[in-house]
């Protein structure tokens, strides 16, 4: 009956090795210099006991009692799964795997293989501790001597796609990191309903950017400022693009990438921009890249050619890059459209295109700029008509969805009158151009309906509007939001905590019986996070407090499902915070040294004041004052006329975190 290997003793040690990886004699007959040790994954090496001496009477791994020669190699474990292949052309092997156990040598048994057929091929598998010396040893089970390959495999990880950029062709186990080939994304030459938009904008994390041409072939002549527009499909990231090819008619055709949504977006000047127009034309040194620094993430990138002279054009790849300025969460995207629950006036800041910057590409519109989406009920039939007064002089443009985000259009102005718009005016149109007057028809609405309002700012900042209801003939608007009057739901993330404080204050409740709190990564996916019981029933003011302690960087999306004792439930609108990386969390002073002036850039995570203060080498405050932080991305310009040469300590103390830098004065 087979047995396996007992404990052995006298193993001298590793420590001096050949060249050449073979089988040896028993490793404790002294003096002994081991050979090479086996490689892991290295071709299959021709191995044989043929003159090696008989240690052994019987089989390690099997009965027997003819003399076995025994030939023995050794490896070092790495951590991994190792396959000890044996393939025999002679011979009825056994094969055994031992492993040291103290020193100077007693070793022990690890495996062993033995098929009990004549010349059968031997394999063991075994799980490898990273560092330890493993001892092979193939015998003879009739007591001659056995011949053959032996290799030693382990999963090789990585892209096992060959589709994927990344395929690894040794690869056998795939660890998913295949990235593939992103979507290419060619220059129009013409606008899209006589604008100079040529493209919906689109949302992207990857691909290739190329001139009309393509890949092979030149561009066209006669573009003229088509632009089209690239942003982040990530919260928290902002769209990167490297060229890696670039030629044009020098001082004739040119591109320009624009730092932010919209088509009159600051253009960036930067190498290897010609002018302070940002144009880039001829053959600059390769590669260049931009990167948005605009809160939505996004690029613009802008074309014209004369009628003459083409070239191959360009190439550029794009990728999202994690930024401190990023997609702003809260309703520029349709699927966290705020509820309207009546037909009060209401002010909005005008946020970015979303995460889904193409969605209102359809009707008369060519893509959000900078956008808001908003719902309302009909809660009784008649005659709605809007205004959408801008804060400050801007193009306004809107659409009206029945049913669903992106339904049936009711009303659209894509009109370029700077100034109002909306339903109503004396107007018949229901939608109307670029050549419009900013203004459509009035309609009538039926209890029940739903819909959804896109109100998107052409005009690069969003200088946010009011909105006015005019409802007549009976009309009133109502929400499905919660059936509690829910106040205040708000979120805050503390980055000494790093958690997330959630608060939502009901005035009154009505067979309330408990709250979910959810949480998304994505603004779309939610997962439960926990449960608050709720009041019941009252009519006065309840403050409802939560804390997540698990707050990863980027934005986390919380939403409230409110339940009711009959199991009815509802969900509130969707908020979020925005919680930054150690290496993003930081204040930075660009440039520095400075002579002059120096820009000091933050990120705070609400709205406050904090204290500025500026110290001297010698620890003397020469500079102290009160600044007004936003939420997100804040810059301060220091005046640095009047300061002496040398070295300064810069703070910024908020509520949250204290911001130090070091500055450098020329």
């Amino acid at each position: 009956m087979k047995k396996l290997l007992p404990q052995l003793a006298v193993f001298i040690g590793l420590s001096s090795m050949g060249s050449a990886q073979t089988l040896e004699d028993f490793p404790c007959n002294v003096p002994y210099t081991p050979s090479a040790g086996f490689t892991i994954n290295a071709p299959c090496v021709n191995v044989t006991t043929a003159g090696l001496t008989n240690i052994f009477g019987t089989g390690s791994c099997g009965s027997g009692v003819f003399a076995q020669p025994d030939g023995w190699g050794w490896f070092q474990g790495d951590g991994s799964t190792v396959t000890i292949d044996y393939n025999t052309t002679t011979g009825d092997p056994i094969l055994s795997i031992l492993t040291i156990v103290t020193t100077p040598c007693t070793f022990s048994a690890v495996t062993c293989a033995d098929n009990n057929g004549t010349g059968g091929n031997e394999s063991v598998t075994i799980n490898t501790v990273a560092g330890t010396f493993y001892l092979i040893m193939i015998e003879e089970f009739f007591g001659g001597t056995t011949s053959g390959c032996l290799q030693l495999t382990s999963p090789v990880s990585g892209c096992t796609d060959p589709g994927s950029l990344n395929y690894n062709p040794l690869a056998t186990v795939s660890d998913g990191s295949c990235t593939y080939p992103g979507p290419v994304y060619l220059q129009p030459t013409t606008g899209l309903l006589s604008s100079f938009s040529g493209a919906c904008p689109v949302s992207t994390a990857n691909g290739t950017y190329y001139d009309d041409g393509g890949a092979a072939a030149n561009y066209v002549n006669g573009t003229n400022l088509i632009y089209r527009t690239f942003c982040p499909s990530t919260a928290g990231t902002c769209v990167n693009m490297n060229f890696t090819s670039f030629a044009t008619e020098n001082g004739i055709d040119y591109l320009t990438v624009s730092n932010g949504p919209a088509q009159n977006s600051p253009a960036i000047v930067q190498a290897p921009t010609t002018n302070a127009f940002g144009e880039i034309t001829g053959t600059p040194a390769l590669p260049f890249s931009f990167q948005s620094t605009n809160t939505s993430g996004c690029l613009t990138v802008r074309y014209s050619s004369d009628f003459s002279i083409t070239d191959y054009g360009w190439s550029a790849v794009i990728s999202n890059v994690a930024c401190a300025e990023a997609q702003p969460a809260e309703n520029s995207d349709c699927s966290a459209a705020t509820a309207i629950c009546s037909n009060t006036t209401f002010n909005d800041n005008s946020n970015g295109p979303g995460l889904d910057a193409g969605e209102g590409c359809d009707a008369c519109l060519t893509g959000e700029v900078f956008s808001n989406w908003y719902t309302y009920t009909i809660q009784t039939g008649g005659t709605l008509g809007l205004s959408i007064t801008p804060n400050a002089a801007a193009d306004y443009d809107f659409t009206l969805y029945r049913g669903t985000c992106g339904g049936l259009v009711e009303r659209c102005s894509f009109s370029d009158v700077v100034g109002n718009t909306g339903l109503g005016n004396g107007a018949v149109d229901t939608s109307e151009p670029v050549t419009g007057d900013s203004w459509v028809s009035t309609m009538n609405v039926v209890a029940g309906e739903v819909y959804f309002l896109l109100v998107n700012s052409w005009t690069a900042g969003g200088p946010g509007f009011n909105l006015n209801w005019t409802l007549t003939s009976g009309a009133s608007l109502d929400c499905t939001v919660l059936p509690i009057e829910l106040s205040i739901f708000e979120a805050e993330y503390s980055p000494e905590a790093r958690g997330t404080d959630i608060y939502w204050k009901t005035e009154t409740e009505k067979d309330n019986d408990y709250f979910i709190v959810e949480k998304s990564r994505d603004g779309t996916n939610f997962e439960k996070l926990f449960r608050v019981e709720g009041a019941g029933n009252s009519s006065d003011p309840i403050d409802y407090f939560a804390f997540d302690p698990n707050v990863e960087p980027g934005y986390t999306y919380y939403r409230l499902k409110q339940v009711d004792i009959n199991g009815d439930f509802e969900y509130s609108e969707v908020i979020s915070i925005h919680a930054l990386s150690d290496d993003l969390d930081k204040m930075t002073l660009t440039p520095n040294p400075a002579s002059s002036t120096t820009e000091v850039f933050f990120n705070n995570y609400k709205q406050e004041s904090a204290t500025l203060s500026i110290m001297n080498a010698q620890g003397i405050v020469v500079m102290q004052e009160e600044i007004a932080c936003a939420k997100g991305g804040n810059t301060v310009t220091l005046d640095l006329k009047d300061y002496r040469g040398g070295i300064y300590f810069v703070s910024i103390i908020t509520d949250n975190k204290t911001y130090t830098g070091k500055l450098v004065k020329n």
